[in-house]
């Protein structure tokens, strides 16, 4: 295996790594940011730019065994095909893609789920405040009628009298009674 090839599969794979990792960084700053508190975003921010580098960096490394390159009975043999050093750096970017998507999958999935969570929380945190304030206002009207009743002022077992002009209306349209 050439030494010229290796460095170039190498720099391919860091220029790369480097690459997703300063253009996904906004990205990630912003959810984290949304997600956990002010003092330790940017230590998590910063854990998770190095994972993406090394992911991806590591991802592209070229994986070839030396077996493959070096014949077991003496000096390395060449490759056999024709162009086999830029097919190496393209396998070594095409892998740092891969390791670089599967670790975005993993972290914008972990971030997805918690942020669901907590917008979750939030909503059920809301929903027995509603809850409380309702059976607060419930127990204060209760109490109220409850003051009312015992002051006299309301009573429930009797059915309101109607007015004047009600019972007068309703005798005149009440058929005359026998004799």
């Amino acid at each position: 295996m050439d030494t010229a090839s290796l460095v170039y599969s190498y720099a391919a794979a860091a220029l790369v790594a480097g690459a997703i990792t300063a253009a996904f960084s906004p990205a990630i700053n912003r959810v984290l940011n949304k997600l956990i508190p002010e003092e330790v975003a940017p230590a998590w921010s910063q854990f998770i730019k190095f994972a993406l580098f090394v992911s991806s960096f590591v991802g592209g490394m070229p994986n070839t065994t030396p077996g493959r390159f070096i014949d077991r009975n003496g000096p390395a043999v060449p490759l056999p095909v024709e162009g086999a050093e830029l097919l190496m750096v393209m396998k070594s970017v095409g892998g740092a893609l891969t390791a670089a998507s599967w670790t975005l999958f993993l972290f914008f999935g972990v971030t997805l789920s918690a942020y669901g969570v907590r917008r979750l929380l939030a909503v059920l945190k809301e929903r027995r405040a509603a809850e409380a304030k309702a059976i607060e206002h419930r127990e204060a009207k209760q109490q109220e009628d409850k003051a009312r009743q015992d002051a006299g002022a309301v009573k429930h077992d009797e059915p309101p009298k109607p007015s004047e002009p009600a019972v007068a209306s309703a005798a005149k349209s009440a058929p005359p009674a026998k004799p």
